[in-house]
């Protein structure tokens, strides 16, 4: 009956001491866990800041390419307008010049004659 009552005593030892070890286990269990949640929200918060961050730097660069794209579309509707302004002047000139053909006077009259009479004036020629 002592040795039952020993054996009995030594399998409650072991159940506390299975008891007090499952506790353990299952507090270090809930210590992870709290850990790790605290570590997951934390690397959720930080990828969101980034990702607010880089949101940011994107929209600040969109803005400055539509400006520039503003900007490259002014310029381009200014050359358009220089150019057919300069396409209308050639034309006024070109229509001008058409339309005075016929009064035409050359710059010095009679050149032409004045040259040859030169070229046949000249000593050893003959």
């Amino acid at each position: 009956m002592k040795e039952l009552r020993e054996r009995d005593a030594a399998v409650r030892a072991r159940e506390v001491e299975l008891v007090e070890a499952a506790n353990a286990v299952r507090a270090e269990r809930e210590r992870l866990e709290t850990e790790a949640q605290t570590r997951a929200r934390e690397l959720v918060a930080e990828a969101e800041s980034r990702a607010a961050a880089f949101r940011t730097e994107a929209l600040r660069r969109v803005e400055e390419l539509q400006h520039q794209n503003e900007e490259l579309l002014s310029l381009r509707g200014r050359l358009l307008a220089s150019v057919h302004s300069a396409l209308d002047e050639i034309g006024a000139v070109v229509r001008r010049v058409e339309s005075d053909e016929s009064t035409v006077r050359p710059l010095y009259p009679d050149l032409a004659g004045r040259l040859g009479a030169l070229g046949q004036d000249e000593p050893g020629e003959g």
